[in-house]
């Protein structure tokens, strides 16, 4: 999902918000630390390649099928 929505953000020249950030920041060192860095890596891509309906159905689902 952080892949997903920096992607969108980047992609309309938006950014976070700072108080946002650290917090975005924070999650995103948590989810690395327990993923090997293939699966981040793999991870990180392909929530940078999904579409907003994808991000949504994955959110709404908790599902990784894509």
């Amino acid at each position: 999902m952080l892949g997903a929505a920096e992607a969108r953000l980047q992609a309309t020249g938006g950014a976070w918000w700072p108080a946002d950030r650290l917090e975005v920041e924070e999650n995103r060192e948590l989810i690395k630390s327990a993923l090997t860095p293939d699966e981040w890596t793999k991870a990180w891509e392909t929530g940078k390649t999904m579409t907003i309906d994808q991000a949504i159905t994955f959110a709404s689902n908790g599902s990784s099928t894509i």
